[in-house]
């Protein structure tokens, strides 16, 4: 899954999880009868000025006119970051050689954060934008392996900011900045070890961390909640075939949803409502595909992004409230990573696959 074709950059699709998370057999498409097709083509493709990352795996800013996009990179290249001016995207300075981003969260117009790994060295890495220029801020890791990573971050503000990843691949990593250093937390750990793949701080004493446990043998979701003093394991209904948890967004602390698969057997969906965590049984594309990045505006508008199969198409599908309705995106062998609602018409996504990055902009088509 790490092999790209480098046909330029006309689209912006996001590919890297970090390792490859297998799809299965493809069982044919089937589609939740709550589920609307449309006809139309709502996605437009936008150019890239890059061509040597995978894909976006991560979008976020102040507005929809003002934005960013992180990279993924499968070899040492530069760490490409990408600002949206309001017309095109141009490249951001960045003070780091080589690094792979994976998340990113934006504060205000002068305060970011990227979070990754140096692809050289396996540590785990963050960059802060300043206004002026991405910085380089490492993060300490307790397993000191191989391989640690850090796959989401997401703020409360400027000193209360939450990253989560894998350390040594099996090992969860939960680490914070509080306005001057970044501190690795404890968390739970599981017999066969987990890994986190994203993260949503909400305040001080209220952040969901999502992923996966029993990594490398028969992993199943996994979600666990900071209250302000500890990360604590909170149940949830597990899927019969296992699978992971990519995304994780908010219509507020009693409306909280977290996507992502069962491994072979479609897409998966969580909503909390401030009591307990249950299982959606209305999803886009039940039997087959992957659900990589969730943007919630409010409890009846938020969009969902990924892939049908190991070699996509894109998904890209809206809630209203009471149905999904798919957005169809008309482009091959890729996918999305992530996505982004800024407002309910102003939607984003972005990913990778065979034919390089790729970013959509929604064209307003429902």
């Amino acid at each position: 899954m790490r092999t790209i074709a480098k046909a330029g950059a006309l689209f912006l699709l996001i590919f890297g999880l970090g390792r490859p998370v297998e799809a299965g057999p493809t069982p044919p498409t089937r589609v939740d009868a709550a589920i609307n097709r449309s006809s139309c083509t709502p996605w437009r493709v936008v150019p890239i000025p890059t061509e040597e990352p995978e894909g976006i795996t991560g979008i976020d800013g102040v507005s929809g006119s003002d934005f960013w996009a992180v990279e993924e990179n499968a070899i040492p290249y530069h760490p490409t970051i990408l600002h949206w001016a309001g017309h095109r995207f141009i490249r951001a300075p960045v003070e780091l050689k080589e690094g792979d981003l994976k998340g990113l969260d934006v504060i205000s117009a002068s305060d970011a954060w990227a979070v990754g790994h140096l692809i050289d060295h396996g540590l785990t890495q963050a960059l802060r934008w300043n206004g002026s220029v991405w910085q380089p801020i490492p993060v300490p890791t307790p397993e000191g392996g191989i391989y640690d990573t850090l796959y989401a971050v997401s703020a409360n503000g400027s000193s209360d900011v939450w990253a989560v990843g894998a350390a040594d691949y099996t090992h969860g990593l939960t680490a914070h900045w509080d306005g001057t250093a970044w501190t690795v937390v404890p968390h739970p750990r599981h017999r066969n070890g987990e890994e986190f793949r994203g993260v949503l701080t909400l305040s001080s004493d209220d952040a969901w961390a999502v992923g996966g446990q029993g990594v490398f043998s028969n992993e199943g979701p996994l979600i666990e909640h900071w209250d302000g003093s500890s990360w604590s394991d909170v149940s949830i209904p597990q899927p019969e075939h296992g699978g992971l948890l990519l995304g994780v967004d908010a219509a507020g602390p009693n409306d909280v949803w977290a996507v992502g698969l069962q491994y072979a057997f479609g897409t998966r969906i969580y909503r909390w409502n401030g009591i307990e965590w249950t299982m959606v049984t209305k999803v886009p594309y039940p039997s087959t595909g992957q659900l990589r990045g969730v943007s919630v505006i409010s409890h009846n508008d938020l969009w969902v992004a990924g892939l049908i199969d190991a070699g996509g198409p894109p998904i890209a599908a809206h809630w209203d409230g009471s149905n999904w309705k798919i957005t169809p995106v008309k482009v091959g062998n890729q996918w999305f990573e992530s996505v982004k609602a800024f407002t309910h018409t102003t939607i984003w996504a972005g990913g990778g696959g065979a034919y390089g990055v790729i970013a959509a902009r929604f064209a307003g088509c429902r």
